[in-house]
């Protein structure tokens, strides 16, 4: 008699074989009746084309499949819906361009007029959602973002806008902000040997923790008044930065960095006021250690002290 266990072991194991198989035949089916589709566009028979590519296996496919829908639908004079496939495309993939041997020069403009009046949009809503991320610490997620606002500004102006540059130029310096302050800190000098076993030494003064590292007890605000804002009628934009200070094992800032974009005389008055600033410091395992803060400052024209 067959032991339980093993018959139990072999019946999953054909359960997963049989999965993987039917996956695997249903991804061939996908390429197979993508490969048909595109044959069909190649042969102009853009009807037979359509009706494949809006089969089941391929009705949630991605961008490929999307772009030839949108070709053919071109090709049959069917625009409104064409131009609704190129939306849903660029909001996949922002990036997209389809390339010159593959389409018409008509076709090319078509993608490129959707993307230039799409992407602005996705910029705000990619620097959004960084900014978000990097106000509750999520770095790695925040720095994805950012990277992105680059790549998409630099699409942008590849098609002639001009008007995202210092998004760019803020979403760089938060990119580089995120690098610093999420870098380990140096590993110790190795101690020599003793005959006796010691207690660790305490960590070195001049290692400066962030919020990442396991065990850190962040500082906790005694005093961080900003200075007022007073934006002028010559004010019309919006101010964007990020302050990062050195809190020493007294809670006193000892250095500070400004990254963004400040009016002079207002960044003049932060980092002023920023060194009267006090804390309680931060602890490791109940040690006060030297600790970098990042706070993030948002100024616009209609804001009043």
């Amino acid at each position: 008699m067959a032991n339980p266990r093993t018959s139990f072991a072999l019946a999953c194991l054909f359960a997963s074989c049989v999965a993987t198989s039917v996956v695997a035949a249903e991804q061939a089916a996908v390429v197979d009746n993508l490969t048909k589709a595109k044959d069909l566009y190649a042969s102009a028979e853009y009807e037979q084309a359509l009706v494949i590519l809006n089969g089941a296996d391929l009705r949630a496919g991605g961008v490929e499949v999307d772009q030839y829908r949108a070709l053919c639908l071109l090709a049959l004079g069917r625009n409104d819906d064409a131009l609704l496939v190129i939306q849903r495309i660029v909001e996949k993939n922002p990036l997209f361009e389809p390339s010159a041997t593959q389409v018409s020069p008509r076709v090319q403009t078509t993608f490129r007029d959707v993307r230039k009046k799409m992407l602005p949009a996705i910029v705000r809503q990619t620097y959004a959602e960084g900014k978000s991320a990097f106000d509750v610490g999520e770095m790695d997620n925040a720095k994805t973002r950012f990277e992105r606002v680059v790549a998409e500004v630099d699409a942008l102006e590849s098609l002639g806008s001009k008007d995202f540059t210092d998004l760019r130029l803020l979403a760089k310096g938060f990119v580089d902000l995120i690098a610093k302050t999420t870098a380990p800190p140096p590993a110790p000098k190795p101690t020599p040997a003793v005959a006796k076993r010691e207690e660790a030494p305490p960590p070195p003064s001049n290692v400066v923790r962030t919020s990442t590292e396991p065990g850190i007890t962040p500082p906790v605000v005694i005093s961080q008044m900003m200075p007022p804002w007073q934006p002028t009628r010559l004010d019309t934009q919006t101010y964007d930065a990020v302050v990062s200070v050195v809190i020493d094992e007294t809670g006193t800032v000892t250095d500070l960095t400004v990254e963004g974009s400040l009016r002079p005389a207002y960044e003049a008055q932060l980092r002023r006021a920023a060194m009267s600033w006090k804390y309680r410091p931060a602890t490791l395992k109940g040690v006060p250690v030297k600790y970098r803060k990042n706070i993030a400052v948002h100024l616009t024209a209609d804001q009043r002290p």
